[in-house]
This record gives C-alpha cells, structure tokens and sequence, in this order.
C-alpha cells in the first residue's frame, strides 16, 4: 500500500510535494503558536502593571496614559495580525491533507483494479476485491490522514516548546529544569498508561470490522438476488451481533475517557502547583506565569 504511491513517479508530485507543503505549513502554524505565547506573556504583564497602577496612590500623568495606552494598542494589533495565519493555516492543512490522502486512496485504489482480474492458478489473485478497492483502502487513508498530522503536530509541539519551557523557567530559583523533566516524565507515563489502558479497544475495533463485513455481505447478496441470503431472521441476528459489539466497545470507551480526561486536568494542575511559590514570592510576574502554564499545556 506504501508503494503504490511513494515508488511510483505518477504519484511523486502529490505524495512528496504535496507532502512537504503540508509539514512547510504546519512549521509556520509552530511558528505562530510560539509567537502568540510570547505575546500572551506580555498581555498578561501589561494587564499587571495597569492593575498595580490603578491600586496605587500615585496617579498616571498623560504622557503616562498615552504610553500604556498605546502599548496596549499595539499588542491587540499584533494580536490581530498573529490571528489570520492561525485562523487561515489550520483549514488550509486540513483541506490539502484530505487531497493528499485522497491521492494516496486513488493510488491504492488503481493498483487494485489493474490486479482485479490478474488470474494465478485459477483464482483471482486478491481476496474480496471489493472490500479491497472500496472500504481498505477508504479507511487507510482516512486513518493516515489523522495519525500523520496527530504525529507531526505533537513531534512540532515538543521541538518548540521543550526549548521555550526550558528558557522560561531556568531562571527561577529551584526550578530549572524540573518543568521540562516533569513535562516528558508525564508525557511518557500518558502514553504508556493509555497503550494498556487502551489496548482492547483495539481488538473491539477488529470484531466491529468481522461483523459489519458480516452484514454487509448479507444484504449485497440479497440485493444481488442470491438465493439464500437476505432472510429477515438472518438479518436480524447479524444486526443484533452488530449492536452487542458496538455496544460493548462504548463501554470499554467509558473508562478510556475517563483516563483522558484525569490526565488532561492533572496537566492543568501541575504547572499551577509548581509555580504557585514563585508568583506569591515575587520571582515571576502573571505574564511569565501564564506563559510558563500555556507551554507546559501545549507540550
């Protein structure tokens, strides 16, 4: 399935330049990401000293007020223009991976029909050609669509933002580092703990497989008129099997999700924990703390 569309000089624009397009786009939606932390640090530290200003005795002169007035100003505007790549790239990935994963499906998808009626040994050289050409190779590419940018937007997160997380916090007292090595601990431990947690989703996912092919089978024949198929009894029991299946996966889902979403409130925590010391001793201000908790979240 691999060769059909990355050994083949038809498919090398799309599979190779259609490809590096996409991981050039995703370079710059990092980029940006980056950007709108450093601005989120400076927001918060604006807000902070207008707060801090406004609590205090001594009164802003005009030349003062214009200053912070046109400091925030600019940071909305810088906030304006750092939104149209991120509002625009986002779609923009999404809509070429589909056609590059679609390009990839058209490929598999040819490859097949050129083999469909190849004959060794008096067989047809593939098995269920049908379910070949239209479901396989349909659920490989949608599969390769989502696992590839789930992969390549973590692989962007953890290269841009370890180094960020690590240069926020190297200069506070006691907590050089510790952030970034909690950070991959917890990372590594998330990912351990859902491969078992998980690990029989897998299996339910291959029996939904078996007894969907089942049904479906049953009623293409019987809408082929094959004698035999399509009674209403059968019908029902693979139906039935269909249900009990799904059925059993949606609960083996329940305590998937339910470690999910554990992990994700334990990420929002730990930052909150660990700096908490450092924004009431005065060591960091809000910017650098909503900094610090937004890269932490984001790797």
């Amino acid at each position: 399935m691999f060769a059909q569309y990355y050994c083949s000089r038809r498919w090398a624009l799309p599979a190779y330049g259609l490809g590096l397009l996409i991981i050039a786009l995703w370079l710059c939606n990092a980029w940006v990401d980056l950007q709108m932390n450093a601005w989120t640090g400076r927001f918060y530290d604006e807000l902070q000293a207008a707060f801090s200003a406004a609590n205090s005795s001594k009164a802003l002169d005009l030349e003062e007020l214009a200053e912070v007035e046109s400091s925030y100003t600019s940071l909305l505007r810088m906030w304006l223009l750092l939104s149209i790549p991120k509002v625009v790239v986002g779609p923009l990935v999404n809509w070429l991976t589909r056609h590059w994963a679609f390009q990839w499906r058209q490929a598999i998808t040819l490859d097949y029909l050129y083999r469909w009626r190849v004959v060794s040994k008096g067989r047809l050289e593939l098995e269920s050609i049908s379910q070949r050409v239209q479901d396989d190779a349909y659920k490989l590419t949608k599969g390769i669509d989502s696992l590839v940018q789930g992969v390549l937007i973590a692989l962007l997160q953890v290269f841009t933002f370890l180094p960020l997380l690590w240069s926020l916090t190297s200069p506070l007292p006691g907590l050089a580092g510790h952030l970034v090595a909690i950070n991959l601990g917890a990372a590594l431990s998330g990912i351990a703990i859902s491969s078992v947690v998980g690990r029989y989703l897998i299996t339910l996912e291959y029996q939904n497989q078996a007894v969907e092919a089942a049904f479906r089978k049953e009623l293409v024949y019987a809408e082929d008129g094959v004698e035999g198929f399509g009674l209403i009894a059968v019908c029902h029991r693979l139906f039935y099997t269909l249900r009990a299946q799904y059925y059993t996966l949606f609960l083996h889902l329940i305590y998937f999700e339910l470690w999910q979403a554990l992990f994700n409130r334990c990420e929002e925590l730990i930052p909150m924990l660990i700096l908490g010391d450092a924004v009431y001793q005065g060591n960091i201000s809000l910017g650098t703390f909503m900094q610090i908790s937004g890269a932490y979240q984001t790797v």
